[in-house]
């Protein structure tokens, strides 16, 4: 999985729950890399899943609903990153 998707998931839990709850998911979602990423790496996606899991059980937010919200922030950040992909397209 691409580092960006990585990258960009740690700043949404930052700016949605604070530097708090990335420090926690980032500690207790026994990341072989440490929570390091780069946006030009390969990463396996079981580390974005354990994230996920460890959000969740930090939130108490449903699963499907943290998804939801990151899929949001990700397309709002990957349209602003590469504008070409939305050119002639209104939804």
């Amino acid at each position: 999985m691409k580092g960006i998707i990585f990258t960009e998931f740690l700043e949404m839990v930052e700016e949605k729950f604070g530097y708090e709850t990335v420090d926690h998911v980032i500690e207790n979602s026994g990341l072989p890399h440490d929570g390091i990423y780069t946006a030009v790496g390969k990463y396996p996606h079981e580390e974005m899943v354990s994230m996920v899991l460890t959000l969740h059980q930090k939130t108490s937010l449903p699963i499907s609903d943290l998804l939801q919200e990151y899929g949001r922030y990700l397309f709002h950040k990957l349209i602003a990153l590469y504008p070409k992909f939305k050119e002639g397209r209104s939804s």
